[in-house]
């Protein structure tokens, strides 16, 4: 509750403060074309109009943010509200892989990736999980090459976004030079032509920038696809590496193998260990371990710990 109270006092300053800039802002730009200004100032005043407006539909955009968020699984289609008021409707055949990170659902077709923060009952999400590819049907060597191929393109991506806000510094260094350093609305005739010519250049170099920036973070989920087919193959394929069945009380494999869990019995004590698989090595490496003095605190330690997370295999051993 305090973090949605928090959020509408956010929006409402973005729509207060954005509106009434984007408003003085227009004003200001008819004041400088009725005193016949420079072709810079009166674009500067509307550009910058523009995007104080953009501030406060913002604003009032987020004031919706989350309501009336669900997620379901219903006549074969995966259907959801959430964000503000974004909407997701697509036949569950077309689900590729899932990941649950916390309360939010990463949804993986073949060629989009949704983030998907709303309620949804544990079924529909074991049935959304079941929907990934199976370990046993990944090809390691596919995943890898495609992995390494969205890695480099990420690289040529960011390098480019890195050059186009490099291009932005120098254009601001450039124009300040030919034009003396002047206001916008102290150029010359020749100075304005020069300014304005800047500007649209550095609006391009924006422009394209955002673009670019959009295609690295859609390889950065395509990275993250192919890794986690890695991790899922890996996973499977070592399941049960390093166990003792001897010492082992119980051990769940989660997350599409990624992920395991298990209880041992050690000098007396019981101890809880979630590991994570290495995509390099294959290993498992630990990442949380508890000790609990009786088997039935540290059995319902995995319980807990896994909550509502879709288990892929439990296995009891004594």
């Amino acid at each position: 509750m305090k973090n949605k109270f928090s959020l509408y006092i956010f929006a409402a300053s973005l729509f207060i403060v954005g509106t009434a800039c984007g408003v003085r802002l227009f004003v200001w730009g008819l004041d400088e074309i009725e005193m016949m200004s420079t072709s810079s100032s009166i674009v500067l005043c509307f550009s910058a109009s523009l995007a104080f407006f953009a501030l406060g539909c913002l604003g009032f955009m987020l004031f919706t943010f989350g309501r009336g968020a669900f997620l379901r699984i219903e006549d074969g289609r995966v259907r959801a509200r959430y964000g503000m008021n974004r909407t997701l409707d697509i036949p569950i055949s077309e689900v590729e892989d899932v990941a649950v990170i916390g309360s939010a659902l990463r949804i993986f077709t073949a060629k989009n990736a949704y983030t998907v923060t709303a309620p949804a009952s544990k079924e529909d999400v074991s049935s959304l999980v079941n929907c990934g590819k199976k370990p046993w049907d990944i090809n390691e060597r596919n995943e890898r090459a495609a992995y390494e191929k969205a890695k480099r393109a990420h690289i040529v991506a960011m390098t480019a976004v890195c050059i186009l806000l490099a291009s932005l510094v120098l254009n601001v260094v450039l124009c300040s030079q030919l034009t003396g350093g002047k206001a916008p609305s102290e150029l010359t005739p020749e100075e304005d032509v020069i300014w304005l010519a800047f500007y649209f250049a550095a609006l391009l170099a924006i422009i394209a920038s955002f673009f670019v920036a959009d295609r690295a973070g859609k390889l950065t989920l395509e990275r993250e696809r192919r890794m986690r087919r890695i991790d899922s193959y890996m996973g499977y394929m070592h399941r049960y590496d390093g166990v003792d069945t001897g010492s082992t009380q119980r051990i769940v494999l989660f997350d599409s193998y990624r992920i395991r869990a298990h209880v041992k019995y050690i000098y007396g004590s019981f101890v809880f260990d979630m590991e994570l698989i290495d995509p390099v090595s294959g290993e498992w490496v630990l990442a949380e371990s508890e000790v609990y003095d009786t088997r039935e605190e540290a059995l319902a330690a995995v319980d807990t710990k896994l909550g509502n997370a879709p288990v892929n295999e439990d296995k009891l051993f004594n």
